[in-house]
């Protein structure tokens, strides 16, 4: 056998015919940096350490599929197991003592494959070397992500899964401290919409999808990641009760169908304003005109790609980037001047000021505000919460006002003491009489 199609110990290689797989590969790495001299492929050092995920088209469930398969073909992974020791190492890990997010299964597995294909080295061969060149090599990623530019949550991110790796492997003083992170430090700007402007991009979305997703984000403060993986079945009961302010429950084996649904595996569940509601219900009637009944497994927003066959079409929901869309262009049509910064994750925090503006006489409890966020609370607070009085609750929320900025605020008394001959006077003012004094005199009242 030819020297050069032969492998050193320890290098990763992707051989055979060209498939989905290496159709991917060759937008991911650059063609001409990873074929070598034989015409098999080798990962060139210099390119595989970018970025996070292979870009997607939005309306390709195969090439989502085809990011997905490529840290798992090269690390061996089937689950939560691979057939490398060092990776099955970190699986069982996080699979046992931590909280088996799938989640994290994708961002620990992309990391270290990205990591070990920047170096040219499997997992186990990894693990064997020496502490001071694993340092090295930890500290080189760290120029590099610095020099490109990202974030230091993004750098912290890998830095802490590198470690953690490396430690269920017995590596355990890799002395190696991601940059310091400083107090509100974020890389991008945000613009949080108000609850008038929230409103206002419902009322100018495209359509009944578009809408109703705004102000289920805007206004139950659901995240994208449970947007998505929301099936007709979660909705369908309450809305066909006509009930005004649906409950939305988020638990966890809605990580069964997107990954971060159910963050930390908190159940915890919300409701709908009026509104929303009300446009879900017509969104919904929209659909069954077009598509026949709705199943209950299906998910509860689609995608209106139609270039696809309508009996797909009802059983493809959007992704993150095409949610991500549709608020920018909603905040564009709206008229916000820094629309571009109007993300989902933004209208969550809309939800906040919904919650916290309220008048007094419609405010929640901070623990109720809490608990619809899927926050835990502080201490033994979150023990002794109450969330089975689904009702009382729904109550309290149905009281709640969208905007509160234009809430009636209470109008203020102002009283006065008059002579008997100055009441005809103020009777034609609008003051009204309160009470007789024993001198005679009145007090008299008017609003103000």
């Amino acid at each position: 056998m030819n020297r050069q199609n032969k492998r050193k110990k320890g290098q990763l290689k992707y051989g055979g015919k060209s498939n989905l797989i290496d159709q991917t590969l060759d937008k991911f790495f650059s063609t001409s940096n990873y074929h070598n001299s034989s015409g098999e492929k080798t990962i060139d050092t210099s390119k595989a350490f970018c970025d996070t995920t292979v870009s997607q088209n939005d309306n390709s469930a195969i090439l989502q599929c085809r990011r997905t398969e490529i840290w798992e073909r090269v690390l061996k992974i089937d689950g939560w197991s691979s057939s490398y020791r060092s990776v099955n190492n970190l699986l069982t890990y996080l699979g046992i003592r931590k909280s088996g997010s799938e989640a994290a299964r994708k961002t620990y597995s992309s990391i270290i494959y990205r990591f070990c294909a920047r170096f040219n080295v499997d997992p186990d061969t990894l693990v064997k070397m020496p502490k001071n060149r694993i340092k090295e090599m930890v500290e080189e990623i760290i120029k590099e992500m610095r020099k490109k530019g990202r974030s230091l949550w993004y750098i912290a991110t890998t830095v802490n899964v590198l470690k953690t790796f490396f430690r269920v492997n017995g590596l355990n003083n890799i002395e190696v401290s991601p940059p310091s992170i400083p107090p509100r430090y974020s890389k991008r700007s945000e613009y949080i919409p108000t609850p008038s402007e929230a409103l206002k991009m419902a009322e100018v979305a495209g359509n009944l999808r578009d809408k109703s997703m705004i102000l289920l984000m805007a206004f139950s403060g659901l995240r994208v990641s449970t947007l998505l993986a929301l099936r007709y079945k979660d909705v369908k009961d309450e809305l066909e009760k006509g009930v005004e302010n649906v409950q939305i429950k988020v638990y966890p084996e809605m990580k069964e169908v997107v990954a971060n649904a159910c963050k930390g595996n908190i159940r915890y569940y919300t409701f709908t304003i009026k509104k929303a509601t009300k446009t879900l219900k017509l969104y919904i009637e929209e659909r069954k005109r077009a598509f026949g009944d709705i199943e209950d497994d299906e998910p509860l927003f689609i995608t209106n790609y139609n270039q696809i066959r309508k009996e797909m079409r009802r059983k493809r929901p959007l992704s993150a980037r095409q949610v991500n869309r549709i608020v920018k262009n909603a905040a564009k049509a709206a008229g916000l001047e820094r629309w571009r910064e109007v993300t989902p994750h933004s209208l969550r925090k809309t939800f906040q000021s919904f919650l916290r503006n309220q008048p007094e006489a419609t405010r929640l409890d901070i623990r109720d505000q809490e608990f619809l966020f899927g926050h835990v609370m502080e201490g033994s607070m979150d023990f002794y919460y109450d969330w089975g009085k689904v009702e009382e609750l729904r109550e309290k929320f149905s009281k709640m006002i969208p905007n509160p900025s234009k809430a009636k605020v209470g109008k203020k008394k102002k009283q006065k003491i008059i002579d008997v001959n100055e009441v005809e006077n103020y009777l034609e003012n609008g003051w009204i009489v309160r009470f007789k004094l024993p001198d005679g005199r009145m007090i008299v009242e008017t609003e103000f």
